[in-house]
C-alpha cells in the first residue's frame, strides 16, 4: 500500500509559503506608497482606477472637514461602499489603515496650512476638523514629529 502525503502538513506548507509572498508584496506596496506621498507627484506609482479612487476619497475628507466630521463611516456612505470594503480596498492600496489614510490626508493638510503662516494653530485645527486644538496639536506632534507651532516656523525661516 501506497503511503498518502500528510494533508495537514501540505497545507501548513502553502499557507507559510503565500504569507511570506503576501509580507513581500505589502513590503513593496507600502514603500511604493511611502515614496509617492514624500514626492510631489502624488499618484505617479499607482494604476489609474487607484489613483482615481484616492482622489474622490481625498475630495471627500476636503469636504468633510469643512462639516467637522471626517470618519471612515461618512466617507463610505458617500462613496456608496461598506466600510469594510473601504477599509480593505485603502489598505491593499496604500498599505495604510483607513483611519491612518484619513489622518495623512488632515495632516498633509494642516502642514499646507501652517507653511501659508496666515492662520493661527486653532484655525488649522478647526479647519482640519478638529474640535480642540490640543487634540490637533498632540496628534500633529505624534504624526510629523513636530508642534505645529515648530512646523510653521521651520517653514517661514
Amino acid at each position: 500500500m501506497q503511503k498518502r502525503p500528510n494533508l495537514l502538513k501540505i497545507s501548513i506548507y502553502f499557507i507559510k509559503k503565500n504569507k511570506k509572498t503576501r509580507k513581500k508584496s505589502c513590503f513593496y506596496q507600502k514603500n511604493t506608497i511611502f515614496a509617492t506621498i514624500i514626492t510631489p507627484n502624488f499618484y505617479i506609482t499607482m494604476k489609474k482606477e487607484d489613483r482615481e479612487f484616492l482622489k474622490r476619497v481625498e475630495k471627500l475628507v476636503y469636504e468633510q472637514m469643512k462639516q467637522k466630521h471626517v470618519n471612515c463611516d461618512t466617507v463610505c456612505e458617500s462613496l456608496g461602499m461598506t466600510n469594510q470594503s473601504l477599509r480593505r480596498k485603502i489598505l491593499a492600496i496604500t498599505g495604510q489603515t483607513g483611519g491612518k489614510y484619513l489622518l495623512t490626508i488632515r495632516m498633509k493638510y494642516a502642514k499646507e496650512l501652517l507653511a501659508k503662516g496666515r492662520y493661527a494653530i486653532g484655525q488649522v485645527a478647526m479647519k482640519c476638523g478638529y474640535d480642540d486644538a490640543n487634540n490637533f496639536s498632540r496628534t500633529f506632534k505624534r504624526e510629523v514629529g513636530l508642534k505645529p507651532s515648530e512646523y510653521a516656523e521651520s517653514r517661514k525661516k
